[in-house]
């Protein structure tokens, strides 16, 4: 039976399990960081930080270039990832995700935030292959 991946990502400051087993990407950006956490319950593979940018537009829909900054490779139920990058909120995302699931789909996502009530959450994107 399909169901959807549960992935989720939230400030680090929401989160209140215990992180011990987390693994930590902080991409060397100095002190002006966010920390978020990002975790699953199911495990996922190929896991991937990106780096997104614009690359065009096509019928209205963002279309995002995507650069690989670091491959994680697993996330599982109580192995997640804290990702202290700069503040996520652009108009145009500018961090984002992948990863593969048990049957091999692979999925690509930008970190976005809320202009409703500034919370952070995963998106669908279109990235230029």
């Amino acid at each position: 039976q399909w169901r959807e991946l549960s992935v989720y990502i939230t400030e680090l400051e929401n989160y209140t399990e215990r992180t011990e087993s987390f693994q930590v990407y902080n991409g060397n950006y100095g002190e002006d960081v966010t920390s978020y956490i990002i975790y699953t319950e199911d495990e996922i593979t190929n896991f991937k930080v990106l780096k997104l940018s614009l690359d065009s537009y096509e019928n209205d829909e963002m279309i995002l270039k995507a650069e690989t900054l670091t491959d994680i490779g697993r996330l599982t139920d109580g192995a997640g990832l804290i990702l202290k990058v700069p503040f996520v909120g652009d108009a145009v995302p500018t961090m984002g995700v992948s990863y593969v699931d048990a049957e091999g789909n692979k999925y690509t996502k930008a970190i976005e935030m809320s202009g409703y009530d500034g919370s952070i959450y995963l998106s669908d994107i279109n990235v230029k292959e």
